[in-house]
């Protein structure tokens, strides 16, 4: 091994050692994630409703989902209930997944994403929010 990646596997080593940083990574970025997509649908209703509309969806639920990603996409972005909201938060993508995603046919960017927020959404429903939470006892 050379003194590069000796060292570069010592600093790894000790970024692993600390507990729970992934999960906060992971928690940080899902909520940024849900935060940015949720915030134009929470706060414009009529392009809320048209894009819900355009995707064979009751327009309804436009400004409902984008109000649920803000309010969950914030709860987790801070720790608090992050299970509840990770569980939330899990359903709708899944939702985006099956009406918008998969109808599509093919492989595409927004497939991948979605795939791995709904991932994200279930690693911190099982284990919890890691690191600098509010609540941190959860898990």
């Amino acid at each position: 091994m050379t003194a590069i990646t000796r060292q570069l596997d010592e600093r790894l080593t000790s970024i692993a050692a600390l507990p729970g940083i992934g999960l906060f990574v992971t928690r940080v970025a899902t909520a940024l994630i849900f935060l940015y997509h949720g915030w134009p649908k929470a706060t414009d209703w009529a392009m809320a409703t048209d894009k819900f509309i355009g995707f064979g969806l009751p327009g309804f639920l436009g400004p409902l989902v984008g109000i649920l990603e803000v309010v969950f996409g914030l709860t987790l972005l801070v720790g608090f209930m992050t299970r509840v909201s990770s569980i939330v938060l899990g359903v709708i993508i899944i939702v985006a997944l099956l009406a918008v995603q998969l109808p599509g046919g093919s492989v595409s960017a927004g497939l991948e994403r979605d795939a791995m927020i709904l991932a994200a959404t279930i690693v911190l429903a099982a284990y919890g929010p890691g690191r600098w939470a509010a609540d941190r006892t959860e898990g």
